[in-house]
């Protein structure tokens, strides 16, 4: 494997000031914090989390503070900004340094597979001074290049980060993209489902009755602390199935369980938090996490009971989860968070929205720094089709 290496510097003769073409907002000061001075900003963090341009229930304290506490073994520091007058945070986002590909390392906003957003929070009356003072900052403290993955590439935050930039300066690459399914809600759930073929929800209403014909089947939709409670059925459902086997289960790990814990109770104090679930026989046989942030949610995660499969109970339970969205007023869209792996929603949800990874360089080397990095990620990207690739093929001639 290849060694972890960092991405060329810039001539440590260059001055720093530089990086910025046009002056910053004054009344605007950069935060770069460690988790407990973070922890005394709190209330400003929650103000700038409710009212961000784009929510991101990830980078919400509620979420990332148990986060970091808890199951986050790496460095990671909030960057924020706010202003000068009257304390209010503008802008946030953590930050922490790891590879790019196979072998650069860069600093990065910091996503992972139970967070796969990273959407800064930005003040939607400030937006591009924030993002530029929070560029600035990223690059003052940890170097010229930034990488920022899962962003939602032709989201009103990404436009922000791109313009910030561009004012700045700096170059801009975007790499690793793909389509994700989103939900519009819009309308009623019966109109969205009447664009599918009438055989596909006979199919699905088939499904429904084989499952009642096993018992006493009930869907609920629950929110806040009634979820809260609920959600230690999701974990031992989840652990009971292959993500259990595999060691990958929230309940596998009592580090990531306590900080599921406290995340899923304070989102459900805050109003973030609905959970859906199948219950045949007063047995939770699927469960489906999602979190409401302003007008969008977003659907954590889900599991079944594996010796239902035949009666595709992630289907059902998805389907009812898709029931609670749409009588939410407040909804205008779900975002599945599914990455680029085959998921359950793919056939269920029509819409696709683009992500991927925007890179910011500066510096006299930025073009250089941006060519390094896509080459790192498209060569880590091959050799991941590469193995996968292996493995299917290892798979095919066992079984023959």
């Amino acid at each position: 494997m290849a060694s972890d290496q960092t991405l060329p510097d810039e001539d440590p003769s260059e001055d720093p000031s530089s990086l910025a073409a046009p002056s910053l907002v004054s009344s605007l000061e950069p935060l770069f914090m460690t988790l407990l001075e973070a922890e005394a900003e709190l209330p400003a963090w929650q103000a700038l989390a409710s009212h961000a341009l784009e929510p991101n229930p990830f980078f919400r304290p509620e979420f990332l503070l148990p986060y970091l506490r808890f199951a986050e073994p790496a460095v990671v520091s909030i960057a924020a900004v706010r202003r000068r007058s009257g304390g209010g945070l503008v802008a946030l986002a953590p930050l922490g340094r790891r590879t790019l590909g196979l072998a650069w390392s860069a600093p990065h906003v910091w996503t992972h597979p139970y967070a796969p957003l990273g959407t800064p929070l930005l003040a939607p009356d400030c937006a591009e001074a924030a993002a530029m003072k929070l560029l600035r900052l990223a690059q003052m403290q940890m170097g010229p290049l930034l990488a920022l993955p899962e962003q939602r590439l032709e989201g009103t935050v990404a436009d922000a980060l791109r313009s910030a930039a561009c004012e700045l300066g700096l170059k801009v690459g975007q790499t690793a993209t793909y389509l994700r399914p989103v939900l519009p809600v819009e309308g009623s759930m019966e109109h969205y489902l009447a664009d599918f073929s009438s055989q596909r929800r006979r199919g699905y209403a088939k499904g429904y009755r084989r499952l009642k014909e096993l018992g006493h089947l009930v869907r609920d939709h629950l929110r806040g602390a009634h979820a809260a409670v609920a959600f230690d059925d999701f974990l031992a459902l989840e652990e009971a199935g292959w993500k259990g086997e595999s060691g990958s289960a929230l309940a596998s790990n009592p580090h990531h369980a306590a900080f599921a814990r406290e995340a899923v109770g304070q989102l459900a104090a805050s109003g973030c938090l609905m959970l859906d679930r199948l219950r045949l026989d007063d047995r939770t046989i699927a469960a489906v996490v999602s979190f409401r942030d302003g007008p969008r949610a977003f659907a954590w995660k889900i599991a079944f009971d594996e010796a239902h499969a035949r009666y595709s109970p992630g289907v059902q339970v998805m389907l009812a989860a898709m029931e609670n969205y749409f009588h939410h007023e407040a909804l205008a869209e779900v975002d599945s968070l599914a990455g680029r792996a085959p998921s359950l929603v793919d056939s269920l949800w029509r819409e696709r929205a683009s992500f991927g990874t925007l890179l910011i360089a500066g510096g006299g080397f930025s073009a250089a720094r941006l060519a390094s990095a896509h080459g790192d990620i498209a060569t880590h990207d091959m050799a991941r089709r590469g193995a996968k690739g292996m493995k299917a093929v290892l798979r095919r001639f066992r079984k023959t």
